[in-house]
């Protein structure tokens, strides 16, 4: 592949980032599943509780004294995980109760494969906050995005999300 598809490629896979970023901002779940491949594969199943990145064992470092049980059926709202394809997706979040959410990304390690594939790995943080009486206040965390790339026409979409949480602050209600 010569250098300028690269860097377009690139640059294609970014964009999808970026408006992956801004339909999470605005909460707009339609748009946001407009951005996989119709028979993607969708798995936040990771986004709780942190896990040590060697281990795999739960980082209760932070938690402020929510249990990993807490964390757990956290992960079960919109389990089970993985989900398959862009109308899962939009069940599922459309489904979920309404949180106050900031999400930060950021450079990401891009890997063109060829034309038509890529894989990218995306640092985050969130902040987010829950309604009144649940089990958890706020929560800040980092983690990363694994994720998997087809292009489809012009458009780069997601093919494969699976989410890691590294490191939390959790607040209790």
């Amino acid at each position: 592949m010569d250098p300028l598809t690269r860097l377009l490629a690139i640059e294609g896979v970014r964009l999808t980032k970026a408006h992956y970023e801004l339909s999470v901002l605005k909460q707009d779940w339609a748009w946001y599943a407009s951005l996989f491949t119709e028979d993607c594969h969708w798995d936040e199943g990771g986004s709780w509780p942190a896990r040590h990145p060697v281990t795999g064992e739960w980082d209760s470092t932070g938690a402020n004294g929510v249990s990993y049980e807490t964390f757990e059926d956290l992960n079960k709202v919109g389990g089970p995980w993985p989900k398959k394809g862009r109308q899962a997706i939009l069940d599922t979040l459309t489904a979920m109760p309404d949180i106050g959410m900031y999400h930060e990304i950021f450079n990401a390690e891009i890997e063109i494969l060829d034309e038509d594939n890529a894989r990218a790995i995306w640092p985050y943080k969130d902040i987010l906050h829950f309604p009144d009486g649940g089990p958890i206040k706020r929560l800040h965390g980092w983690g990363h995005y694994h994720e998997r790339y087809v292009r489809e026409g012009e458009r780069w979409l997601i093919s494969h999300l699976t989410v890691t949480r590294r490191f939390l602050y959790a607040w209790p209600d």
